[in-house]
This record gives structure tokens, sequence and C-alpha cells, in this order.
């Protein structure tokens, strides 16, 4: 509080919109809240301020400004909360002002409605007229040291939400300016095992990395490169990425740009690499600003953060990579691996109930082979069309087996049932109408069984990815989920 012979300046700070969230819209304590609850019972305080400035009659003669600290981040840029009430100010509702403000004017704000200054100026201009304004972005989370942590400078010219108002200036601290340096060539895997490379390259727009992938955020996101020997070059852009498509939509629809110039639209119904070419003309110098603009942006209907809040969805990146155009595309997955060695797979007991749950999680060292998702309680899913299994299985050879696996489908409107073809050492044993949960066999003939190895192969005729149908942020291709699997002799 600072006062003078004729004015008082009172500072209320507020927690406002930040966690933990323990205030409902009423603004009293709870053990759980969400963030839109707490914001409501933040500005439920400030109603109760200022009805004791109307009890007191002060209020007409008291100059109010209500401010948020940053606001909530679409990308970098964000629209924070400002309102002012001037002094002797009166009027039915509320009035919009265009004018460009920054943050680091509001002190001239505070002189003029004291009294202390008879302009609003920070010196040189009219705050209200600046055609430019700047912003220092601060990146902490994630890092594990100091040196990891990172301050941006922006110019700022015209709406601070959007993003085209923004332009990179230099990095200010937290890392060798070239620390965003990539190689030709080079493939980046977007995964939270990955997520310190990821932070080097990502700007705003993006949640955190996952298991296998990173969603961007609202309706742009952006990332950036110093391109080593990318200046005045031809540049193939290329991602492999899965759309989360609202229901009702056919696809995801994305408009990419390199430093500001369109190279890209791309329609995206399902999963797959997509490329933009980046001219030569757009590369002056070595660096490279990318920015996704997504077109249906959307809530996933099952899902909500820990705050209580939806996510916004568009494209969930799964790896990039940067290579000189005329190169052409790069075939990642003509670099095959050795297959596996069967020498190592364990013996398995017949009549042995394996479960697929997370209670026996020895199972997908033991006998998945591909083709398997990560093993959740109670089950684990096939991701794609077809996985494998192994087994070796003592004094097996010339057996006949029967084959019981209790497992359920993946199903979405319109799909009645997945059909499931079974094979054993790549003789065809069954094929299954999986219309809901239950026990489905399959009989393994003695002519299959040429040695004491058994691979199984399990064929999913449509494997779904919950994020092209608007109802969570999965982005794996789910068909079949397994419980429990038994081998039995005959």
């Amino acid at each position: 509080m600072t006062i003078n012979k004729k004015n008082k300046f009172m500072l209320y700070h507020l927690w406002g919109a930040h966690p933990p969230y323990i205030l409902n819209s009423k603004s009293q304590p709870v053990k759980h809240s969400t963030r839109e609850e707490q914001c409501l019972g933040a500005l439920n305080i400030v109603l109760h301020y200022i009805q004791l400035l109307k009890d007191n009659n002060v209020y007409d003669k008291t100059t109010m400004i209500i401010m948020a600290d940053h606001g909530s981040y679409a990308q970098h840029f964000s629209a924070p909360l400002f309102l002012v009430k001037p002094e002797f100010h009166k009027s039915d509702t509320i009035e919009f002002s265009d004018a460009s403000l920054s943050y680091e004017d509001i002190h001239s704000l505070f002189l003029y409605f004291s009294g202390l200054s008879k302009e609003i100026s920070n010196g040189k201009e009219d705050i209200f007229c600046r055609k430019q304004r700047l912003f220092f972005d601060y990146k902490w989370s994630g890092c594990i040291d100091e040196n990891q942590r990172t301050l941006s400078k922006y110019i700022i010219t015209g709406r601070a939400n959007n993003n085209k108002s923004w332009k990179f200036v230099e990095y200010i601290q937290g890392h060798d300016k070239n620390d965003n340096n990539y190689i030709l060539g080079t493939d980046i895997f977007t995964t939270w095992s990955n997520r310190q490379t990821v932070q080097k390259y990502r700007l705003g727009g993006w949640y955190w990395p996952e298991r296998t992938h990173i969603w961007t955020r609202d309706a742009s996101s952006g990332l950036e490169f110093s391109v080593n020997h990318g200046a005045k070059k031809d540049l193939l852009f290329s991602v492999d990425l899965v759309p989360f498509i609202k229901r009702g939509n056919a696809a995801q629809e994305v408009t990419v740009f390199a430093n500001g110039n369109k190279v890209a639209e791309w329609n995206i119904p399902t999963g797959g690499v997509y490329t933009a070419l980046i001219p030569a003309s757009v590369m002056e110098t070595d660096k490279l600003h990318i920015r996704f603009d997504i077109a249906y942006p959307a809530k996933p209907e099952n899902e909500t953060m820990g705050d209580g809040l939806p996510r916004v969805l568009g494209i969930a990146v799964k790896r990039l990579s940067i290579d000189l155009a005329d190169k052409g595309t790069v075939n990642h997955a003509s670099q095959k691996a050795e297959g596996p060695d069967f020498s190592k797979t364990p013996y398995y007991e017949l009549g042995k109930a394996l479960s697929f749950g997370e209670k026996d999680a020895t199972v997908n060292a033991r006998h998945k082979i591909s083709g398997w998702s990560f093993q959740e309680p109670l089950n684990t899913w096939m991701d794609g069309k077809n996985a494998e299994l192994a087994f070796r299985i003592k004094e097996g050879a010339g057996k006949d087996l029967t084959l019981e696996l209790k497992g359920h489908p993946y199903l979405k409107p319109g799909l009645a049932a997945q059909r499931v073809a079974v094979f054993a050492n790549d003789v065809p044993i069954a094929e299954w109408n999986m219309s809901k949960d239950g026990v489905f066999t399959a009989e393994i003939p003695a002519v299959a069984m040429r040695s004491e190895l058994l691979l199984l192969r399990f064929a999913i005729s449509d494997p779904v990815r919950p994020c092209e149908n608007g109802v969570s942020s999965d982005i794996r291709e789910l068909g079949m989920g397994v419980t429990e699997l038994t081998l039995r002799d005959r």
C-alpha cells in the first residue's frame, strides 16, 4: 500500500486460476474443484471488494484495475483478463478496446490514475498507441536443471491472441542460442522418453509428450529449428502423425507454414506420413519456423485433464524429420530389423492360463513378438492389424492343441463386430466374429506343430483409432483386447 496526501494505491493479489483448485464458484473452500469454478470464485471475491467500496461510499472516486498475470496459453500467446474502471466513470455496459497494451507499461497507468502523472506514457509514446510490444516467453516445465530453462524474446504487432502477430527475435537466456540445431535427415521422436530433445524445438501450442507421441493444443502449434546447411535449400518436411477427428467429420485439416509462408494443406482422414515441400526462397537463413494451423481442433468426448477441463486436440505427432528435397521421401520401413531369436522364447506349460493384465507383467517380455500395446490393469490391446505371440512347448511337435482366448472387441458406430483371423505357424485355424466379450476357441491341428515352436498370429479386420472417432486422445489402432490365454493338449 502506498499513500500520499491525496491518493492511496493498494494492491491485492489473489490465487486466481492456479492449481491446486480448492475454491468453488461461491469462493468457498472445497477439497476438489476445477479451474473454471476457481476462476469464478476469484471473481466473486473481487465482487465482494467492490461491494465493500460501495458500502464505504468510496467506489465512485476509486479507480480499479483487475488483471490476470498471464492468461491461459494457447501457444506462447495469450489474452489475459484486463479490466479498468476509472474514477467517476459510469456505464451500463462493458466497453471493449482494441488498444495495444503491454504489461511493461502498467506502471504508467498506476501513476496516471493516482494523479502523479498527467500522461499515460512510458516516456516515449502513448502506451495505447504502441504499434509493437515485447514479450518474453519463459519455459521451465520439464527441465532437469536451470540451464535448460529458456527465455525467448518476441515482438508483437497487432492482436496478441493471433499467432501471426508474433515474431521471434532471439533467445535471451537458459541455453546456447544454437541449442535447437538440427542435422538434416535426423528423426525426432516426440515421445516422453525423448522429451528433453522435443523441448528444444517446440514453441507453444503443444501438450506434454506421451508414451508414443505429442498432441497439438488448440488451433495453432509451432516448432523452431536451426537447420544445419539449410539456408537457400529446398527442404522436405515429413511428419508421422495421427489426427483427432471430431465425431461427424471425415478428416482433420491442417495448414502448414514455414517462416510465415504457406507450404502445404493436409487433409488427414487417418494416420500416416504427411510431407511439405519448403522452397529455398523461404529459407533465407538456417532458421526454420514451422506453424500448424488446425482447422477443426476438438475436445475428446470421454476425457478431461486434471483440472477438470478437456484438452483441445488436432494432430498427434509421432515422428518428424527435415531433409534436402532432392533426396525425396525417406522410406524408414525399409530398414528392417532382424527377426526375433525364438531360441530364447521360454517354454510354456500346457493348461496354464496367462493373464494379459498387469498382474502378470512377464507376458510382454516372454511371449509378445509384435503388434501389442502396453499392458493395462485387466487386458492388453492389439495395436494395428496384426499381432503375434510365440511359445515353445516341450514335446509339442505333432500334437493337437486347443487355444482358448478371453477377449473383447473395440467397436464404433456402424461397426457391429470385429473379424479376427487366427493362424498357427501360418496355418489358418479359425475366424472369429467378435461382437462382445467372450471366450473364443480354435483347434490347432498336429500338422501345424512341425516343431516345439508355436507362432500365433491374429489379423484384425477393422482396427479403430479412438482419436479418429472423437472419443478420446488414444491414437492406438484398437481391435481386440485380450484378458487371458490358455493352450491345452487335446
